[in-house]
């Protein structure tokens, strides 16, 4: 016999305890069943496959360990009319060196059979992320197919790497649901990795590889619908706050998490009464499992309180066939509803030649890929949700291009009414490709603040981004609303619109002269740290100054990006204000003909005062905006303030309900 062929004729049994670390290594062919369909091979251990070794396949093979792919030159499975089950009493893996990019597992029919273990968590086989598969007929009589996958830089860009998985078209899987007990389950899990610190507040494009899944995997996340006009928060129901708002294949959303990270209770203002009871800790902050019977507990807790006692299982299987998704007039936000790569290349070809629908002529013939929520297209014009960026793509007969798994992307219908767009399962391909989710271009316009507690180390956040033609309402653009701790137990800091609403995330025009800030102060006195960071993204305006009202004092935080305070119980909600004017204060100022400031004889003159203004604070600034001096208007219409100042500029403020201010110079 060959020492790289093994022909096998009856049952051959591979016992782990006689064979090298527990595995079969398979160099060469191995056939099993190739003279008989009745050839059972059972696995007790690992198989792996190295050089080029493959399996032709016409029997029955049982494995209890991982599948090892060493192999790059084929798809380890030549023939496929046999069958191949994995039945471990632990979880097992597909796993190997072999990358999707160069080698698919391309396996046989195949059964998901984890029988001897009563531990959900064990009864998994999971692909790892650099592995790629494809099956013809699955069936799961108990257990779970997991498609895994990691989150990671790359340069400066970060990518999530997911597990691909093939199911071809025409063939089937047998799903097994609604058990009682979650280990006799059997399903298609798919978890999105998004990495430590993911967001800080970004929302990232995705779409569902299920035929359907609930909103309720979101809860206690920001999750959005953009309409056709674009990214921004146009119409009420951007923002999804129904836990039962179906989220169906083909469509594009924006997932993301509020900016503060503690473990304390909260509730989301305006969402969903089902939200009421929600812990931060129960939300999804590093990774999204798709798998409603074993998601965390947290997760399971929450639909049955939702639902009451029903769980919808119903929709949420793989992807397979064609995706029909109805296109509107303008804008219409997409994604690869499948586990893999799916090429664009003939998306606007003749209704006679493309596969996509006959709406695919009614387009705008480019197509856009979205990262973490921005991206860039045709001269002056753009998308604005995120802050990272990527320039459009057109796509031609001769171009290939190509949408990771879950991915986002947008076309625009150009004529009026409803037409079908079809996302054609041919067009999927077998190639490494990984989910971006940030570009290289940097950070700008954001303003993001930060305050952390003295005693306790707790922190809240919030963020002021600038943009043109921004509007001072809420749900512009991306504005976030306020997620509270009602405990009293950490100083809490927020914005809030034009129309009162109170907010995490406010993005406002770039002309904007000030802000206030507000302070929800703990119920313990303490003192605080206030840090500013992305400060030197900040190009649209000439100023970021910080104003405390609580003590008069003005901190220019370009120059200086932390600010410590004392907080107590008592102190005023509208502590702080935010300046972005250039003057050397950076004060919202009024400047009056009448009112003005002179230095004369070592001390200031201050004229124009009004009677109403007396007993109000009068304050001296030098240029870089540090308060100097804090007095009272004892008197109308002049006063003068006893204070010998060095050459410079200088400028004298009545603060009140209208602010007024007036530079002068000592020479």
């Amino acid at each position: 016999m060959n020492k790289y062929l093994l022909i096998l004729s009856g049952l051959l049994v591979f016992s782990g305890a006689t064979l090298n670390a527990q595995a079969v290594y398979n160099k060469g062919k191995l056939y099993v069943g190739s003279s008989s369909t009745n050839a059972n091979l059972y696995i007790k251990g690992h198989l792996r496959m190295t050089g080029s070794g493959y399996i032709a396949h016409e029997g029955k093979t049982v494995l209890t360990g991982d599948l090892i792919n060493d192999v790059t030159a084929n798809t380890v499975f030549s023939t496929r009319n046999g069958s191949f089950e994995f039945r471990g009493d632990n979880a097992q893996q597909i796993r190997g060196t072999a990358n999707k990019a160069t080698s698919y597992v391309t396996f046989p029919n195949t059964v998901i059979i984890n029988n001897k273990n009563s531990n959900a968590a064990n009864t998994t086989v999971t692909i790892d992320p650099s592995k790629g598969i494809t099956v013809k007929n699955l069936t799961f009589t108990r257990g779970r197919l997991v498609v895994e996958s990691t989150a990671r830089m790359e340069g400066t860009q970060r990518v999530t790497d997911i597990a691909h998985l093939y199911a071809e078209t025409g063939g089937t899987i047998v799903y097994k649901h609604g058990q009682s007990d979650p280990v006799n389950e059997g399903a298609v899990q798919v978890n999105l990795a998004m990495g430590d610190n993911w967001n800080n507040g970004r929302m990232v494009g995705f779409s569902s590889p299920f035929k359907n899944i609930y909103a309720d995997y979101f809860f206690f996340n920001f999750l959005a619908k953009p309409d056709t006009t674009g990214l921004y928060a146009r119409t009420n129901d951007f923002w999804i706050k129904d836990p039962k708002v179906s989220l169906p294949a083909g469509r594009g959303y924006f997932m993301g998490q509020g900016l503060v990270p503690w473990g304390d209770s909260y509730y989301m203002e305006t969402l969903n009464p089902a939200y009421a009871s929600a812990q931060y800790a129960d939300a999804a902050k590093d990774i999204f499992i798709f798998a409603r019977r074993f998601a965390p507990a947290s997760f399971t807790s929450f639909v049955a309180a939702a639902y009451g006692n029903t769980v919808p299982f119903e929709g949420e299987e793989l992807n397979t066939g064609n995706v029909t998704v109805a296109l509107s007039q303008g804008y219409n936000f997409l994604g690869n509803p499948f586990l893999t790569p799916l090429d664009l290349k003939e998306l606007f070809g003749t209704p006679s030649t493309s596969t996509w629908g006959a709406a695919v002529t009614d387009l705008e013939r480019t197509v856009y890929k979205l990262t973490s929520g921005h991206a860039e297209y045709l001269p002056n014009r753009e998308f604005e949700f995120g802050t990272t960026y990527l320039n459009a793509q057109a796509v031609g007969a001769t171009t290939s291009d190509t949408i990771a798994p879950m991915q986002m992307f947008v076309v625009r219908k150009t004529t009026a009414g409803n037409a079908n767009f079809i996302i054609p399962a041919s067009k999927r391909v077998q190639a490494s490709f990984p989910h971006l989710r940030s570009e290289t271009a940097p950070v700008v316009d954001e303003l993001l603040i930060e305050t952390q507690d003295g005693l306790t180390g707790d922190f809240d956040r919030l963020c002021v981004v600038f943009r043109n033609g921004a509007s001072l309402l809420a749900n512009d653009r991306y504005d976030a609303v306020k997620l509270f701790n009602h405990t009293g137990g950490v100083n809490q800091i927020y914005t809030r619109s034009s129309d009162n609403r109170n907010l995490i995330t406010n993005v406002i025009p770039s002309n904007t002269k000030s802000m206030v800030m507000y302070l929800e102060p703990s119920a313990r006195p303490q003192e605080v740290t206030l840090r500013a960071s992305r400060i030197q993204s900040i190009s649209s305006v000439p100023q970021v100054v910080l104003e405390d009202r609580q003590t008069g004092k003005v901190t220019n935080l370009k120059q200086t990006s932390v600010y410590r305070f004392q907080s107590s119980p008592s102190d005023r909600t509208d502590r702080f204000v935010l300046y972005f004017r250039d003057a050397p204060t950076a004060v919202d100022e009024i400047y009056s003909p009448v009112f003005r400031a002179g230095y004369e004889s070592g001390g200031i003159g201050v004229y124009g005062l009004k009677d109403s203004w007396i007993g109000r604070d009068a304050l001296v600034y030098d240029m870089l905006g540090q308060l100097l001096y804090r007095s009272k208007v004892i008197q109308a219409p002049s006063m003068r303030i006893e204070r010998s100042l060095s050459k410079g500029i200088y400028m004298v403020k009545i603060a009140g309900e209208n602010t007024v201010a007036a530079k002068f110079l000592v020479k």
